[in-house]
């Protein structure tokens, strides 16, 4: 077992002597360049673009990397869950690095592994849950009771082939079988893009992250009333994201209540989720639970799922409303999900 590997130093950084020449003597820099110039980062590349890769595991041979780190978990201290795992057949090295923060898939964020390596493991513990009523969605999950504890691996390769399996304590070894289309999940979007690889493309318009952060605001603003003061159906449209934007202009901002539907629309079709993704890397949006640098290192499709992971589900805000909101409001807003294609 080797530790996982640290950023490479800076190129203007003296080097460690090797031992196979005069002590006294200066290193020759890695990469053999002149120190003031300045290095050429690792993947620079759009994170949207993506990489040619190398190493030829399919999924069947990832699904045994995945059981055999799971019999060998309790046997290798090593392994100790929660870990990410390196591979490479290169140099036939296995590198470990623990994961001691609450949230083990986002320590890893931002992280970068050597090219040379052919696959990533994630190792950890977790609950299963009974799936409750309502849709399956890629970006969250609708949890019904817990089942029980489990010990899960998840295994990227190199070519983007995946493979999950779960252990119940004390339990027989299961394949997680994969989703129709391509494999998705915080795990999944990590460590492909620990490896420099694509993650799956966003499933979700950037409009039903606006209509979210718009029944959120609803729903907040209700809370600060005192009972008997209801909200109208024109307060209620001016709360949208795109009446803020919209009432700078009197023009447009004169169309936020009878032409909502319209206008959000629009509003969506500009700001687009790679749009979202660069002003937040640039720092003129902020996100809950992801930082410039991470926006960063994220390509479109995780950063749409880690920003809609955040909120509940439309249906669940649309049953907070009921009884909240005079029922001809209720369906104002219903009426205006549905034109725009979320009911």
């Amino acid at each position: 077992m080797h530790p996982f590997p640290s950023p490479d130093p800076a190129p203007d950084e003296p080097c460690t002597p090797r031992g196979d020449h005069d002590p006294d003597e200066p290193c020759t820099p890695r990469r053999d360049h002149d120190p003031d110039e300045p290095s050429t980062p690792r993947r620079d590349h759009d994170p949207d673009e993506p990489r040619t890769p190398h190493g030829d595991h399919d999924p069947d041979e990832l699904a045994v990397v995945a059981r055999n780190l799971v019999e060998l978990t309790g046997l290798v201290p090593e392994l100790d869950p929660p870990v990410v795992v390196g591979l490479s057949s290169t140099t036939d090295e296995v590198a470990v690095r623990p994961l001691d923060g609450p949230d083990p898939v986002a320590d890893l964020v931002g992280a970068t592994v050597p090219e040379d390596w052919d696959a990533l493991a994630l190792v950890a513990t977790g609950r299963t849950y009974a799936l409750a009523e309502g849709p399956l969605d890629a970006a969250r999950a609708r949890r019904g009771a817990t089942t029980g504890r489990v010990l899960f691996v998840h295994v990227v390769g190199r070519r983007g082939a995946s493979a999950a399996v779960v252990q119940p304590f004390d339990g027989e070894i299961h394949p997680l079988p994969s989703a129709p289309g391509e494999p998705t999940g915080r795990a999944d979007d990590v460590l492909r893009r620990m490896l420099g690889l694509p993650t799956a493309p966003a499933s979700h318009d950037v409009g039903e992250l606006w209509a979210l952060q718009w029944l959120d605001a609803v729903t907040a603003e209700l809370h600060r009333r005192t009972p008997g003061h209801d909200l109208r159906w024109p307060e209620v449209a001016r709360l949208h994201p795109a009446a803020h934007i919209a009432g700078r202009d009197p023009l447009l901002g004169s169309l936020v209540v009878p032409a909502l539907a319209r206008l959000g629309r629009a509003f969506a079709n500009v700001t687009t989720w790679s749009y979202l993704r660069r002003d937040c890397a640039r720092g003129r949006w902020e996100v809950e639970g992801i930082t410039a640098d991470s926006a960063a290192w994220m390509d479109d499709g995780m950063f749409s799922r880690w920003t809609l992971q955040v909120f509940p589900f439309l249906d669940d805000y649309l049953e907070g409303l009921e009884g909240a909101l005079a029922p001809v409001v209720l369906d104002e807003v219903r009426a205006t999900l549905e034109a725009w294609g979320l009911t």
